[in-house]
């Protein structure tokens, strides 16, 4: 396998630690709940894009994530094995195991809000 053909799975691997990570501090980052998030607009990180390793890819806030799912305006799609998967995973989130994530991707709507995660 090239590396040009990795590189859409590396890519998604990034952004799916930024994303878990986002949804397991979100109950710390919001304290007051769902109701004080505002309705989300997919935003970047506030990191200086030539600090990333893949600028390119849109990063999506705590916020944006944690309100996303409880408004349910995103699909969440679990990267993470199916054993890791059956485990634990966010309510309702789509398993789509990283081996797998080229060959079902298109299967996901190309108008939803795809967020995906690893964690």
């Amino acid at each position: 396998m090239s590396s040009n053909s990795r590189t859409p799975a590396l890519i998604g691997f990034i952004g799916l630690i930024v994303i878990g990570a986002a949804l397991i501090l979100s109950p710390l980052l919001n304290p007051a709940g769902p109701a004080a998030i505002p309705t989300p607009m997919p935003t970047a990180l506030a990191v200086a894009p030539s600090s990333l390793p893949y600028p390119e890819v849109p990063r999506v806030t705590v916020g944006d994530a944690h309100a996303a799912h409880e408004l349910k305006q995103a699909v969440f799609v679990d990267v993470r094995t199916a054993e890791q998967y059956a485990e634990n995973h966010i309510p309702g989130a789509v398993s789509i195991p990283l081996s797998e994530f080229e060959s079902r991707s298109n299967g996901l709507s190309k108008d939803q809000w795809i967020i995906t995660y690893c964690t």
